[in-house]
């Protein structure tokens, strides 16, 4: 059984979660790639109504723009608390998008790519993670692997990151949540 669920756009995103949370946190907790944030509002209202298990969403808000921003967040909560009834739900965005919790451990940028990075490109990645990471990358000559760099993350980097307030926000609201009790105990 589920304690909860956690919907996030893609594999990357699932994969990131599962790294940087902290193993008791991920405790019974299914991440579940939607396959795009168009996709998380319906699969949210699905799994509160038939599973009814806590559901958090961890998405990209896709801009800078703190009133677009929250209002994305405050729509998306509208659409899936339509369904919850009583079941807890969260929704966690990433400001401008998950990459940019990269930055707050630059260390495993610059691990990845092999060299430096300029510190006044760090500032510059937290609002455009995507576009820094590219161009730190090589350009055109070669993209940004999210995968090998959260494979290339160690402790300092998780710690680091952790701080992050999105991290931090899905932390919390899935440490507040009942854990189970297996069966027979």
């Amino acid at each position: 059984m589920r304690r909860a669920y956690v919907l996030v756009e893609g594999d990357a995103d699932a994969n990131f979660l599962r790294r940087v949370l902290n193993p008791d946190v991920q405790k019974d907790v299914e991440f579940v790639p939607a396959g795009g944030s168009a996709a998380i509002p319906s699969l949210a209202r699905s799994l509160l109504v038939r599973r009814r298990v806590p559901v958090a969403v961890f998405t990209d808000s896709d801009s800078l723009n703190p009133t677009v921003i929250k209002e994305r967040q405050q729509s998306l909560e509208e659409l899936i608390e339509l369904a919850a009834a009583s079941v807890p739900v969260k929704v966690v965005v990433a400001v401008p998008e998950m990459e940019a919790c990269f930055f707050a451990a630059p260390e495993v940028i610059e691990r990845v790519l092999g060299r430096k990075i300029p510190p006044e490109l760090i500032p510059l990645g937290k609002r455009d993670p995507k576009g820094v990471l590219d161009h730190l990358a090589g350009g055109g000559k070669r993209k940004w692997d999210t995968r090998q760099a959260i494979q290339a993350m160690d402790g300092n980097d998780i710690e680091r990151i952790r701080a992050a307030p999105p991290i931090q926000e899905l932390t919390k609201f899935l440490q507040g949540l009942p854990q189970l009790v297996p069966a027979g105990s």
